[in-house]
């Protein structure tokens, strides 16, 4: 499906929320992070939402799951541990009309997300700390559909030289590669033969 010829989806003014001046806090979750853009527009090409249930890690802004959405996706749960960026979503899913396949959910990474299991998780530039992989390896593996996959998106040409023996760890197979608009792209599946 190209996504040239889906309606432009209305992406709210980003203001702060419950009267919070712009410079309190963090709001790294207001950038529009680049990977997660670039996923954004290749979504169609690697993975088909249509009729899926999935949930967006770190959601941020939410790009990621909003274009799942536009793409078909029967449900998205849109995670964050922040207030702000889940408020920002549930501004953005009303003004696209969104509001009966997506919602929002506080969520901590090491838990499984609620409602699970997934047949698609994305997340786009959350890998930028290193302590939070094991944690957020164990999220995508106890919230994942046996037959599911996880894309995730980083910018970067090189990643932690352990994250795949850590998604091993979790009962995860990684696959990576890199993505024509500069971006890595891994996609993590349960493994269904592990080791004996």
């Amino acid at each position: 499906m190209n996504l040239s010829r889906l309606p432009l989806l209305i992406l709210p003014e980003w203001r702060p929320l419950l009267g919070q001046a712009p410079t309190e806090g963090d709001l790294t979750w207001a950038y529009p992070w680049p990977a997660g853009e670039r996923l954004a527009a290749d979504l169609a090409s690697v993975a088909d939402c249509a009729g899926k249930r999935i949930a967006e890690l770190g959601c941020g802004r939410g790009r990621t799951g909003l274009t799942a959405l536009q793409l078909g996706a029967g449900e998205v749960i849109f995670c964050d541990l922040a207030e702000e960026p889940l408020g920002y979503v549930t501004e953005a899913l009303a003004a696209n009309h969104f509001t009966e396949r997506g919602r929002t959910q506080r969520h901590a990474w090491g838990e499984p997300v609620a409602h699970a299991p997934f047949d698609l998780i994305l997340g786009a530039d959350i890998l930028y700390r290193p302590a939070y992989h094991p944690a957020l390896l164990r999220s995508i593996a106890a919230s994942l559909a046996q037959n599911g996959k996880c894309l995730l998106a980083d910018p970067r040409t090189e990643l932690e030289p352990e994250l795949p023996a850590q998604a091993a760890a979790q009962g995860l197979t990684w696959q990576c590669q890199r993505r024509p608009g500069e971006y890595t792209l891994i996609e993590l599946k349960k493994n269904l033969d592990p080791p004996r």
